[in-house]
C-alpha cells in the first residue's frame, strides 16, 4: 500500500535522540509515522508499550520496534490487541516485527 513519508531528517533526529539518552531509550518504532508510541518499565523488570494507529481502522504494515541495549536478549515479545487472542511475536537482530492491527496494542517485553 501506500506509505507516508517520514519528515526529511527523522532519522538524523532520531540518532541524535538515541545519542543523548544512551541506553535509557528502550524502543524506536519504524516503519510508519502514523502510529504514536509510549513506553512503559514495568515494576518486575518488563517494558510495556503502547501502540496508537491514527489511521485507524486502516492497519499500518510493516512496522518494526527496535529493542534498545537492555532489552535486546528479551526472551520473549507479547502482543495484546483488543480484535485477536494475545500473539507472541519472535526477537530477531535486537528487533521485533509487529503484525498489523486496527487501533491500539500492547506489547510486552521481557
Amino acid at each position: 500500500g501506500d506509505r507516508i513519508p517520514l519528515p526529511q531528517g527523522h532519522q538524523q533526529v532520531a540518532a541524535a535522540v538515541q545519542k543523548a539518552l544512551g541506553n535509557r531509550l528502550s524502543v524506536r518504532l519504524s516503519g510508519t509515522d502514523t502510529v504514536a508510541l509510549a513506553a512503559y518499565e514495568l515494576a518486575d523488570n518488563r517494558l510495556a508499550v503502547h501502540l496508537v494507529n491514527y489511521v485507524a481502522p486502516e492497519p499500518p504494515k510493516g512496522l518494526k520496534l527496535s529493542l534498545g541495549a537492555r532489552w535486546k536478549n528479551a526472551g520473549r515479545v507479547r502482543l495484546l490487541t483488543a480484535e485477536s487472542p494475545e500473539q507472541t511475536l519472535a526477537v530477531a537482530g535486537a528487533a521485533v516485527e509487529i503484525p498489523p492491527f486496527p487501533v491500539y496494542a500492547v506489547v510486552v517485553v521481557g
